[in-house]
């Protein structure tokens, strides 16, 4: 992408009013270029296997490696700053919602003739969750880069 091209992504959506750190869970912020970016990236053969192994053996947030791998698309390099932000932005959903959905869920696929139907309902869930925490860190990586020239 060239640096026009990459200002024409990211005003894909209108700014929207709310702090994402408390969830702002609008269904526009949740239609976003980092979001169409990261299930296009994470459907790609063996990228859902590599995220969800670093995801679980190394304790890596897939959610903020693919909003990385995004800004690099787009030209932008982020600093140590920057993913010590995304982090704080994503780290409270992941405790409050996602890590406690997909534990469950793991439980309701493992003994599914108890839980008929229910791991698919939590899989749904724990994707809307992540949905959210992805619209947040779009939201800020979206104001550093509007704020920022393209440094590809």
């Amino acid at each position: 992408f060239h640096a026009m091209e990459a200002r024409s992504q990211l005003r894909h959506r209108p700014t929207s009013e709310g702090n994402f750190l408390k969830y702002n869970t609008a269904m526009s912020s949740l239609d976003n270029p980092l979001w169409d970016y990261a299930t296009a990236v994470y459907a790609r053969p063996e990228v859902a296997a590599a995220c969800l192994r670093l995801q679980d053996q190394q304790g890596l947030d897939a959610d903020i490696l693919l909003a990385c791998a995004w800004a690099a698309s787009l030209g932008y390099r982020l600093t140590l700053e920057d993913a010590a932000a995304l982090d704080a932005i994503a780290g409270p959903l992941r405790a409050d919602a996602i890590h406690p959905i997909r534990e469950l869920r793991r439980r309701a696929a493992a003994d599914s003739a108890r839980f008929p139907g229910l791991k698919e309902k939590l899989l749904a869930a724990e994707l809307q969750a992540e949905r959210i925490e992805i619209a947040a860190l779009h939201e800020y990586l979206r104001e550093k880069m509007l704020a920022a020239p393209s440094q590809g």
